[in-house]
């Protein structure tokens, strides 16, 4: 395990916060607190799970998702709110009508943290290829392919990148706090929902997750 310094985290997330556009947190702002890293399975399994539920928000079958969540031993894989959220489409909801679609940036955190993105654009969107490296859903693929690529970052690699996230979302919470425009050039659900994923790489509730700023 490489060792963290977050002193040295905060000065590179300055650096980014600054590049992004962004304001400064003050310099009182406190240092994120140290969790410990969720195995791989865990990730891999989180990850499988989270494209089902997206893959959902966009129209598929939630019998056929059900079906491959179990065929694959990853219908445990889904939280709570993700099981409601499946029912209230069976129950006749939108599938687009609970923000589910927008997670595509905390799978793309979940990629990036078993090594198939590359390193995190704070400045950008998450990347077409995102798809490509996770099971085809409509050919009913298994995870396999995925599961082989994979290889988990170092927890102090992680924790650099939750720091970022602590800082960049000071500055939507402050926008938001003061009814101006979100900062930077890109929207900010992609700052929470990347926020999302870290703190629960970190050991957080994915349902609920601590956007304490």
């Amino acid at each position: 395990m490489v060792t963290w310094d977050p002193i040295a985290a905060r000065e590179r997330s300055r650096a980014i916060v600054n590049s992004s556009g962004f304001p400064q947190p003050p310099d009182w702002y406190p240092n994120i607190e140290r969790g410990l890293l969720r195995p791989a399975h865990e990730v891999e399994d989180r990850a499988l799970a989270l494209n089902v539920v997206i893959n959902c928000s966009y129209e598929m079958p939630t019998d056929m998702a059900r079906s491959w969540l179990t065929v694959n031993g990853l219908e445990e894989s889904l939280t709570a709110g993700e099981r409601q959220y499946l029912a209230n489409i069976d129950n006749g909801a939108a599938p687009d009508s609970y923000g589910h679609q927008l997670q595509i940036e905390a799978l793309w955190i979940l990629a990036w943290a078993v090594s198939l993105a590359p390193a995190v654009d704070w400045a950008g969107y998450c990347e077409d290829t995102l798809a490509s490296w996770l099971p085809d859903l409509r050919a009913t693929e298994d995870p396999r392919r995925f599961r082989a690529s994979t290889s988990l970052r170092e927890d102090s690699s992680v924790l650099d990148e939750l720091d970022a996230a602590f800082c960049l979302t000071w500055g939507c919470a402050e926008a938001n706090l003061r009814g101006q425009s979100a900062p930077g050039g890109i929207r900010q659900y992609v700052m929470w929902e990347r926020r999302r994923a870290l703190e629960w790489l970190m050991g957080g509730d994915w349902d609920n997750p601590d956007y304490n700023t």
